[in-house]
């Protein structure tokens, strides 16, 4: 009889194990979901052989090594041979090293991934969508040559190459803000997450490192500002749409550089020694105004088209304007002003209203 009980309780014990074992996986602060990711981003020198291992027979095996050298700007490489079952294979191997090696397992880590991360999706299912992503762009650019019919796809694939690969650029904070205002901060070198007390400490030391803020189309434009609040110090920051097939400008995003003072001077573009050309208010997704005239896209390009290169413009935009539509004026102002001379300065509209810039409209067409 006691020996039948001994049983039971060690069957007991061992379904409370099973069970306990069966729940929820322990979830992650987002410091220690972004210390996590920077690892698996650049896996520490002592697990890369546990890593490495079984494909670097396998490459050996099929003669091909094509998917260490993973390019952001050509995802569809993975595909070559067995490529996407490699990369997946390579990626999911990696994350489960990396978190072993701390003492947390993959489970949470995947799950803080759809917490945490832009995408909103867990680890796998992004690595998965990511796969998925580059095949539609090799079919695409089959059909319709290098260029792809299907710019959303291109965002998209480059948004998530950038969440499962890290930073590719040289010397750059690269800063990804959601609809919502939820931030991930990348460095290059050495392509890892940090936060915006990193940022902060090293614009202190060098104010010229470029910083390049990329929002989602449909994020307010409040938090572009909130996001320049952060950064005060930066002297170099362009705002651009995307890594893959990206527009790009650098402008003076408030409350940075030199227009910390509109709070205490909201007339400060009145000034002599500032020569402004054009004022550009965005007032919503279909209401534009150009030098105080209601405009459409196409008379705003028009007006930029025939207006002298190396002019000065001001972007003012209610709270409410999503930055989709900044993007695409910026593009319009890039595109018809060319890159080099244009100085774009971006800020809130209800700073300076009723103190709107005095402008020099000689090199502006009528």
């Amino acid at each position: 009889m006691q020996s039948h009980n001994l049983r039971l309780l060690a069957g007991a014990v061992l379904t409370a194990g099973l069970l306990a074992g069966c729940g929820q996986p322990a979830e992650l602060s987002r410091d220690q979901y972004l210390e996590l990711k920077s690892e698996i981003l650049r896996p520490p020198g002592e697990v890369i052989p546990k890593i490495i291992f079984p494909f670097k027979v396998l490459t050996m095996l099929i003669g091909d090594d094509s998917f260490f050298r993973i390019d952001a700007y050509y995802p569809e490489r993975r595909l070559y041979g067995f490529g996407g079952v490699i990369y997946r294979g390579l990626k999911l191997r990696t994350a489960r090293i990396v978190c072993h090696s701390r003492g947390i397992s993959f489970s949470s880590y995947n799950h803080a991934h759809k917490k945490y991360s832009l995408s909103g999706l867990t680890y796998k299912e992004a690595v998965d969508e990511s796969i998925r992503l580059a095949r539609l762009l090799m079919m695409d650019r089959k059909k319709y040559g290098k260029e792809s019919s299907n710019p959303e796809i291109e965002e998209k694939s480059a948004r998530l190459n950038l969440e499962l690969e890290g930073v590719y650029y040289e010397d750059m904070f690269l800063i990804k803000v959601d609809g919502q205002g939820k931030t991930e901060i990348y460095i290059s070198p050495p392509y890892e997450c940090i936060s915006f007390a990193d940022v902060k400490d090293s614009i202190q030391v060098d104010p010229y490192r470029l910083v390049r803020i990329m929002p989602e189309p449909q994020t307010p434009a409040e938090e572009l500002f909130d996001i320049a609040a952060q950064i005060k110090g930066a002297r170099r920051v362009i705002v651009s749409d995307s890594l893959y097939h990206y527009y790009e400008v650098f402008a003076a995003v408030y409350p940075l550089s030199d227009l910390d003072t509109l709070d205490s001077d909201p007339g400060v573009f009145r000034s002599d020694c500032r020569e402004i050309n054009a004022f550009i208010h965005i007032k919503t997704i279909d209401t534009v105004y150009f030098n105080g005239k209601l405009v459409d896209d196409c008379t705003l390009k028009s007006l930029l088209d025939r207006s002298e290169s190396g002019i000065s413009v001001v972007v003012a935009v209610d709270s409410t304007v999503e930055c989709g539509k900044i993007i695409e004026t910026l593009k319009l102002i890039k595109d018809d002003l060319g890159p080099v001379g244009n100085r774009v300065f971006i800020i809130p509209y209800s700073i300076i209203e009723g103190h709107e810039p005095r402008l020099d409209t000689r090199f502006i067409p009528e």
